[in-house]
């Protein structure tokens, strides 16, 4: 009984660590109104809209392929591993320069649902063209 009790306080010391962890250190790629934001292998970069030229799909010899943000003078300003993604690295892309293009849109992204509802319609009308 003691042992089963240890185990259960142990795993739920673990989960909480876990999730302080998933908390504090985020990663993958956020989209917010002001800027978007890349996490992952020990990075955190916060980058402006307003500076971001152009998203695109590179792969690294070594780490295999990143979705990356370059500036108009295509100076990479952050770049994500897939995976961190989640998603198909190719949509992801689409996704932010849809975004990056239509500012006003941007308040959708304080709604992952709508914002993502939105970037849909989007594609929609471009299949019906």
């Amino acid at each position: 009984m003691l042992v089963a009790f240890a185990a259960a306080v142990f795993s739920l010391a673990h989960m909480v660590r876990k999730v302080r962890q998933e908390t504090e250190e985020p990663s993958g790629l956020h989209l917010t109104p002001q800027r978007i934001i890349t996490a992952g292998e020990g990075t955190l970069r916060h980058v402006r809209w307003r500076d971001v030229a152009h998203a695109t799909v590179a792969v690294h010899r070594l780490l295999g392929p990143h979705l990356v943000l370059l500036g108009a003078d295509e100076r990479k300003l952050a770049a994500v591993s897939v995976r961190y993604l989640g998603s198909d690295p190719m949509v992801t892309a689409a996704l932010v320069r849809y975004f990056r293009d239509h500012p006003e849109e941007r308040e959708l992204l304080a709604d992952r649902e709508r914002a993502i509802a939105q970037f849909h319609r989007h594609l929609e009308r471009l299949e019906g063209e």
